[in-house]
């Protein structure tokens, strides 16, 4: 049975997009922590390495980021879904 998705829940939607990207950083940002740590600096002594602030402040920022554009994408698929039809997807009943 084909089904179609018409309208968005948009804060729902920004909001579980937003922690899944803010979550999903980590595991890249704690390498280049710890990389950045154990890496002397040669080249610019004035230049600080990746600080643990970085490890706090990132996702945050992620996050924010994420929401805006989820929202905003979300604001513009309400509005031509019912134009152009929306998302069509195939759904069993078991």
């Amino acid at each position: 049975m084909k089904r179609r998705i018409t309208r968005m829940s948009i804060h729902q939607y920004a909001l579980m997009s937003g922690a899944l990207m803010a979550v999903a950083i980590l595991p890249v940002l704690i390498p280049f922590m710890l990389f950045s740590i154990w890496a002397p600096d040669l080249e610019n002594p004035d230049m600080a390495g990746f600080n643990g602030w970085a490890l706090l402040v990132l996702p945050v920022i992620y996050f924010i980021f994420t929401y805006i554009s989820v929202a905003v994408m979300c604001i513009i698929y309400n509005l031509l879904a019912p134009l152009i039809g929306g998302f069509e997807f195939d759904l069993n009943d078991q």
